[in-house]
């Protein structure tokens, strides 16, 4: 039994990912098998949620007492869920519902996704949307200092992240299969950081620091009746490798801003791909500091979108990455070179997404990669480092 919906008024995301060969080439009936049962909150009780079961208050749901075995049961209450019924008991005033994973399509024979919801022919109100996102990095929730290896330190000194994204999916399926799969990230964005490294001869060491992660944006998309729900979290982290030979105490500080267009897509038969676009302006590098000897300090601001389909898997886009370098050389060269740009990754780490989609590929793939801008510069300021008195440049 299938339960069959008329295109009328389905608004489906046309070209999404265009450059990746994603976009829609056909308009289908949404076709939902007919054991799916939407579970809606109507004003009850909370729907109680573990790994392998469903503690469902009874009251306004008591058609689920007789919910047969295979059925699929799919909610975009909370993260969203999507399971298939194994057992159904009693217990008390609840529904205890031992539950199995569920493939989206098996509760969707054939559809495509649209921001908007459509039942008997009605459209409600979208739920997708613009949004902004943004932290002072000058004060951490966690603190603005980190050990660097064991004879350094480093301290965020001021910085922000500014975001303001939204986001897009294009998911089609037919006959069970799925065709196109994709998301896609537009916005502008805004990231600058200082850093202040303090440290001791002999030092090499890297290090990888998770600065801030977003509260989640919840977003909810439609086939037919069908919500497909997907939670929208970003993390920024300071990444990056520190060398010195002598004492140091120095100071780097650079950022991006621009527009972004970045997007990871499935096609069948083709497998992954990308499509991107960023217009990035580079945001002045400085370094200040003392050094004795050589030193090299090189930082990546890495702002990280993580997307999950019923809190479960999904891709990641990492649209926005500025990174610098500053590399020092003591007497006699006393020279220092700074260079900065920006880079841009996506990809598909979760291994349990095919459990949600029957796609079984990971993938990790490089967005865009700017210009490197480079300056090299005279750096009497260095230890045992004299400017030349007949060297005018200086």
């Amino acid at each position: 039994m299938k339960r069959q919906i008329a295109p009328l008024h389905l608004l489906l995301l046309g070209g999404l990912l265009a450059g990746c060969g994603v976009g829609p080439t056909e308009v289908a009936p949404v076709e939902i098998d007919g054991r799916t049962m939407l579970l809606t909150a109507d004003g009850g009780a909370p729907i109680e949620v573990t790994e392998d079961r469903l503690m469902v208050p009874i009251a306004g749901r008591e058609h689920l007492r007789t919910a047969p075995a295979g059925t699929v049961l799919i909610s975009a209450q909370g993260e969203g869920l999507i399971r298939t019924v194994e057992v159904v008991r009693v217990q008390g005033d609840r529904l205890v519902i031992e539950t199995s994973p569920a493939l989206l399509t098996d509760a969707v024979e054939s559809g495509d996704a649209s921001p908007v919801r459509l039942a008997d022919g009605v459209a409600t109100s979208p739920l997708t949307g613009a949004w902004r996102w943004g932290q002072d990095l000058g004060n951490l929730p966690g603190g603005n200092t980190f050990a660097v290896g064991s004879a350094g330190r480093l301290e965020v000194v001021s910085g922000r992240v500014d975001l303001r994204p939204s986001m897009e999916l294009d998911l089609s399926i037919r006959r069970r299969r799925v065709q196109r799969f994709g998301m896609s990230v537009h916005g502008t964005a805004k990231a600058d950081i200082k850093l202040k490294y303090t440290g001791r001869a002999g030092l090499q060491a890297k290090f990888r620091e998770d600065l801030w992660k977003s509260p989640t944006k919840y977003m909810t998309w439609f086939i037919g009746y069908v919500p497909v729900v997907v939670t929208v979290r970003a993390k920024v982290s300071l990444v990056g490798t520190v060398q010195a030979t002598g004492q140091a105490d120095l100071a780097v500080a650079g950022g991006a801003a621009g527009g972004l267009d970045a997007g990871l897509a499935w096609r069948k038969g083709t497998g992954w791909g990308t499509s991107a676009a960023a217009d990035f302006e580079l945001l002045p590098v400085e370094l200040t500091g003392d050094a004795q000897g050589a030193a090299s300090v090189s930082a990546s601001l890495v702002v990280k979108i993580e997307t999950k389909l019923y809190g479960a898997a999904g891709p990641w886009l990492s649209p926005v990455s500025p990174f610098s370098r500053a590399v020092l050389e003591g007497a006699p060269v006393c020279e220092a070179t700074l260079s900065a740009g920006v880079k841009g990754a996506a990809g598909v780490s979760v291994i349990d997404l095919p459990f949600l989609l029957p796609i079984n590929d990971a993938v990790s793939m490089d967005l865009y990669s700017t210009a490197v801008a480079e300056e090299r510069f005279a750096t009497p300021w260095l230890i045992g480092c004299e400017p030349d008195p007949w060297d005018v440049t200086r």
